[in-house]
C-alpha cells in the first residue's frame, strides 16, 4: 500500500457527507472512481504506506485520548456544579451522600483516563514501541 496525494478537486474523487452527532466535526466518506495522479504524487517509498498509516493512526488516537478527557473533565464541572445549586428537601443536592459518591466516582475514572492519555503522549513522544501497547 502506498500513500498518495490526491487534490481535492480531481477527477473521480466523489465525497459523500456523512451525518454524525457532533455537528462540529464534519465527516465524509471518499470514493476514487478512476482517479489519476502522478508518480510524483507518492508520499514517501513505494509500499511503505501502511506503517506509516499505522503511526499515524497511532498517534491521532493519543491527541482524541487527550479530547475525551477535556470532554469527561468539563461533564464533571457540570455535574458538581449542578449539585452545588440544585436544592431538593431544602438544602443542595450535592450535600446528600450518594451525589457526593457519584460526583467521586466520576472523578476518579476522570483521573484515571488522564492518567492513560498522560502515558500514551509520554509513549507518543519517548517511546514508539510502548505506544503500540497503549
Amino acid at each position: 500500500m502506498s500513500l498518495v496525494i490526491v487534490p481535492g478537486d480531481a477527477d473521480g474523487l466523489v465525497r459523500t457527507r456523512v451525518e454524525t452527532m457532533d455537528q462540529t466535526r464534519k465527516q465524509a466518506t471518499l470514493a476514487f472512481r478512476g482517479v489519476r495522479v502522478p508518480a510524483a504524487s507518492i508520499l514517501g517509498e513505494r509500499g511503505s504506506g501502511w506503517e506509516a498509516l499505522q503511526e499515524t493512526l497511532s498517534r491521532a488516537v493519543v491527541a482524541l485520548a487527550f479530547e475525551q478527557v477535556g470532554g469527561a473533565q468539563r461533564c464533571l464541572e457540570m455535574a458538581v456544579d449542578y449539585a452545588k445549586v440544585r436544592v431538593q428537601f431544602g438544602r443542595p443536592i450535592g450535600s446528600f451522600q450518594a451525589i457526593k459518591h457519584k460526583c467521586a466516582d466520576m472523578l476518579v475514572q476522570v483521573e484515571s483516563a488522564k492518567s492513560a492519555a498522560y502515558y500514551a503522549g509520554w509513549a507518543a513522544a519517548e517511546d514508539p514501541d510502548e505506544l503500540a501497547i497503549v
